[in-house]
Protein backbone atom coordinates (compact mmCIF):
# COMPACT_ATOMS: atom_id res chain seq x y z
CA UNK A 1 0.00 0.00 0.00
CA UNK A 2 1.35 3.66 -0.85
CA UNK A 3 1.12 6.29 1.60
CA UNK A 4 0.51 9.61 1.18
CA UNK A 5 0.54 12.57 3.50
CA UNK A 6 -1.11 15.73 3.83
CA UNK A 7 -0.73 18.89 5.86
CA UNK A 8 -2.89 21.53 4.90
CA UNK A 9 -2.30 21.91 1.36
CA UNK A 10 1.19 20.54 0.47
CA UNK A 11 1.31 16.96 0.01
CA UNK A 12 4.64 14.80 1.07
CA UNK A 13 4.86 10.78 -0.62
CA UNK A 14 6.10 8.11 0.69
CA UNK A 15 6.60 5.04 -1.78
CA UNK A 16 8.54 1.69 -1.82
CA UNK A 17 9.15 -0.65 1.18
CA UNK A 18 8.84 2.07 3.83
CA UNK A 19 5.58 3.06 2.72
CA UNK A 20 4.30 -0.34 3.38
CA UNK A 21 6.27 -0.64 7.44
CA UNK A 22 3.93 2.19 8.39
CA UNK A 23 1.26 0.87 10.62
CA UNK A 24 -1.89 2.91 10.16
CA UNK A 25 -4.21 1.08 12.94
CA UNK A 26 -5.82 3.41 15.22
CA UNK A 27 -4.79 6.43 13.15
CA UNK A 28 -7.08 9.44 12.45
CA UNK A 29 -10.53 8.69 10.98
CA UNK A 30 -11.49 6.93 8.44
CA UNK A 31 -13.29 7.31 4.98
CA UNK A 32 -12.65 5.02 2.68
CA UNK A 33 -12.33 1.21 1.42
CA UNK A 34 -9.30 -0.66 3.70
CA UNK A 35 -8.08 -2.39 0.17
CA UNK A 36 -7.39 0.99 -1.48
CA UNK A 37 -4.00 1.18 -2.47
CA UNK A 38 -3.24 4.80 -1.15
CA UNK A 39 -4.23 5.88 1.70
CA UNK A 40 -4.03 9.53 2.90
CA UNK A 41 -2.87 11.38 6.20
CA UNK A 42 -4.31 14.30 6.48
CA UNK A 43 -3.20 16.44 9.16
CA UNK A 44 -6.13 19.16 9.50
CA UNK A 45 -6.39 22.04 12.22
CA UNK A 46 -10.10 22.66 11.87
CA UNK A 47 -9.22 26.09 12.94
CA UNK A 48 -7.03 26.63 9.54
CA UNK A 49 -8.73 28.70 7.05
CA UNK A 50 -6.60 26.88 4.09
CA UNK A 51 -7.91 23.14 5.23
CA UNK A 52 -11.21 24.48 5.33
CA UNK A 53 -11.29 26.11 1.29
CA UNK A 54 -9.67 22.87 0.55
CA UNK A 55 -12.77 21.09 1.58
CA UNK A 56 -14.89 23.59 0.50
CA UNK A 57 -13.34 23.65 -3.11
CA UNK A 58 -11.24 20.48 -3.58
CA UNK A 59 -12.28 17.91 -1.16
CA UNK A 60 -16.00 17.26 -3.08
CA UNK A 61 -14.30 16.33 -6.31
CA UNK A 62 -11.81 14.18 -4.20
CA UNK A 63 -14.06 11.85 -2.12
CA UNK A 64 -16.27 11.66 -5.20
CA UNK A 65 -13.72 11.12 -7.49
CA UNK A 66 -10.96 8.38 -5.18
CA UNK A 67 -12.50 7.78 -1.60
CA UNK A 68 -15.67 6.89 -2.64
CA UNK A 69 -14.40 4.96 -5.91
CA UNK A 70 -12.35 2.99 -3.64
CA UNK A 71 -8.87 4.14 -4.80
CA UNK A 72 -8.10 6.19 -1.66
CA UNK A 73 -8.96 5.83 2.18
CA UNK A 74 -8.66 9.25 3.74
CA UNK A 75 -7.65 9.71 7.57
CA UNK A 76 -8.45 12.54 8.91
CA UNK A 77 -6.08 13.67 12.52
CA UNK A 78 -7.66 16.61 14.44
CA UNK A 79 -4.31 18.42 14.53
CA UNK A 80 -3.46 21.64 16.61
CA UNK A 81 -1.21 24.18 14.71
CA UNK A 82 -2.15 26.76 17.39
CA UNK A 83 -4.91 28.09 15.05
CA UNK A 84 -7.85 30.55 16.67
CA UNK A 85 -10.59 28.47 17.90
CA UNK A 86 -8.92 24.78 16.07
CA UNK A 87 -9.11 22.94 19.42
CA UNK A 88 -12.68 24.03 20.26
CA UNK A 89 -13.47 22.03 16.91
CA UNK A 90 -10.72 19.39 17.17
CA UNK A 91 -12.81 18.69 20.52
CA UNK A 92 -16.51 19.13 19.00
CA UNK A 93 -14.98 16.59 16.15
CA UNK A 94 -13.64 14.21 18.61
CA UNK A 95 -17.21 14.44 20.50
CA UNK A 96 -18.88 13.55 17.56
CA UNK A 97 -16.69 10.73 16.76
CA UNK A 98 -17.29 9.51 20.34
CA UNK A 99 -21.41 8.89 18.67
CA UNK A 100 -20.12 7.72 15.68
CA UNK A 101 -20.51 10.95 13.37
CA UNK A 102 -16.91 12.42 12.92
CA UNK A 103 -17.37 12.69 9.31
CA UNK A 104 -20.16 14.55 10.00
CA UNK A 105 -19.13 17.05 12.18
CA UNK A 106 -15.66 17.19 10.14
CA UNK A 107 -17.35 18.43 7.01
CA UNK A 108 -19.65 20.77 8.90
CA UNK A 109 -16.74 22.39 10.84
CA UNK A 110 -14.91 22.98 7.00
CA UNK A 111 -17.87 23.90 5.21
CA UNK A 112 -19.59 26.78 7.47
CA UNK A 113 -15.84 27.66 9.06
CA UNK A 114 -16.50 31.40 8.43
CA UNK A 115 -19.62 30.90 10.96
CA UNK A 116 -18.08 28.72 13.61
CA UNK A 117 -14.42 30.03 13.83
CA UNK A 118 -14.94 34.28 13.07
CA UNK A 119 -17.17 34.40 16.28
CA UNK A 120 -15.37 35.22 20.00
CA UNK A 121 -16.71 32.14 21.18
CA UNK A 122 -17.77 28.96 18.95
CA UNK A 123 -19.19 26.86 21.18
CA UNK A 124 -22.60 27.79 20.52
CA UNK A 125 -22.37 26.97 17.18
CA UNK A 126 -20.36 24.05 17.60
CA UNK A 127 -23.66 22.62 20.11
CA UNK A 128 -26.03 23.85 17.06
CA UNK A 129 -24.05 21.25 14.85
CA UNK A 130 -24.02 18.61 17.31
CA UNK A 131 -27.76 18.75 17.69
CA UNK A 132 -28.56 19.06 13.37
CA UNK A 133 -26.96 15.76 13.62
CA UNK A 134 -29.27 14.18 16.57
CA UNK A 135 -26.21 13.58 18.93
CA UNK A 136 -26.95 13.26 22.73
CA UNK A 137 -26.72 16.10 23.46
CA UNK A 138 -25.58 15.44 27.29
CA UNK A 139 -23.06 13.28 26.35
CA UNK A 140 -21.58 15.74 23.56
CA UNK A 141 -21.52 18.52 26.04
CA UNK A 142 -19.42 16.69 28.59
CA UNK A 143 -17.36 15.23 26.69
CA UNK A 144 -17.00 18.94 25.01
CA UNK A 145 -16.43 20.50 28.41
CA UNK A 146 -13.87 17.63 29.74
CA UNK A 147 -11.99 17.34 26.26
CA UNK A 148 -11.97 13.38 26.00
CA UNK A 149 -9.94 13.78 22.46
CA UNK A 150 -7.49 15.90 23.59
CA UNK A 151 -5.00 12.48 23.77
CA UNK A 152 -6.06 11.72 20.10
CA UNK A 153 -4.88 15.67 18.78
Amino acid sequence: MGLMGLMGLGTVSQGGAAAQDVALDGIGHVLGSPEASVTVVELGDFGCWACALFHQTTWPAVQREFVQAGRVQWRHVPFLFGLRHGDDGAKAAECAADQGRDWEMHDVLYTRHDEWAKPRNPKDFLHAYASEFRLETEAFEDCYEEDHGKDRT
